[in-house]
């Protein structure tokens, strides 16, 4: 499964295996607030952040280097 950046409204991030369809995807913030307490999380809105890909190629001739 391919790992999906995600971030909330409030600016938490947070990354998670999933399906490409995005079927699973989260639709409210998993990050906790509150260490000590495991019941106190953000709950905001989250959307998908698209990234940059990993590898960008110097010139038009590089690929056959």
């Amino acid at each position: 499964m391919p790992l999906y950046s995600y971030k909330c409204k409030d600016g938490h991030t947070f990354d998670l295996p999933g399906r490409m369809d995005g079927s699973d995807a989260p639709t409210r913030c998993m990050v906790f607030v509150d260490r000590d307490d495991p019941s106190r999380r953000c709950d905001a809105a989250v959307e998908r952040v698209i990234a940059a890909p990993a590898r960008v190629f110097p010139g038009a001739d590089s690929w056959r280097r």
